[in-house]
């Protein structure tokens, strides 16, 4: 996997996009969006029809439910703008989320412990042992050139710095 590449002052930028030039932050959204889209494609691809039989209707103590519908799960995998982590110094410029239940036990299950049955059948099943990685996402980032979507953002945020930085010009010739 790559070296994480550092963007100065992402969420300034960010601030002031929102503030000042919101479709400016929209159309960078938009392009982080569409420069992940072959990660996700990746990382979807990851999920099987059906990770372990009797994987059915399931649901928790307070009724959700938790049963493995492969669509759904793949559909939920998704980007989004980063969020700065609680206690943190360091925001992320995006971040790709499973944002399905069933998707999220698939892909975490057995990552601090793995003493039940079920967590070891996925480990057995799937994969083989990823070293407390997911099954899904992390995978794919190790697969995919990730170097190739960090040039895309770089490139993005500078479009964006431009068109800003021509607004301004225009506003100061006009």
């Amino acid at each position: 996997m790559s070296q994480p590449v550092t963007i100065e002052n992402t969420r300034e930028v960010r601030r002031y996009l929102a503030k000042f030039a919101p479709e400016v932050k929209k159309a960078l959204d938009k392009a982080n969006r569409e420069a992940g889209a072959p990660l996700i494609a990746l990382a979807r691809n990851n999920f099987p029809d059906s990770p372990m039989r009797n994987w059915g209707k399931w649901t928790d103590a307070r009724g959700r439910d938790l049963s493995y519908n492969a669509a759904a799960v793949r559909k939920g995998i998704k980007i989004k703008a980063g969020k700065r982590s609680r206690n943190s110094p360091w925001s992320a410029v995006t971040e790709l989320q499973n944002t399905t239940a069933a998707g999220a036990i698939f892909e975490m299950a057995g990552r601090k412990t793995n003493n039940s049955q079920f967590t070891q059948n996925l480990q057995n099943l799937f994969f083989v042992r990823t070293g407390g990685l997911s099954r899904g996402i992390w995978k794919a980032i190790k697969e995919y050139p990730i170097g190739r979507y960090q040039d895309k953002v770089i490139e993005n945020y500078n479009e964006a710095l431009k068109q800003v930085q021509q607004d301004l010009d225009g506003l100061k010739n006009g």
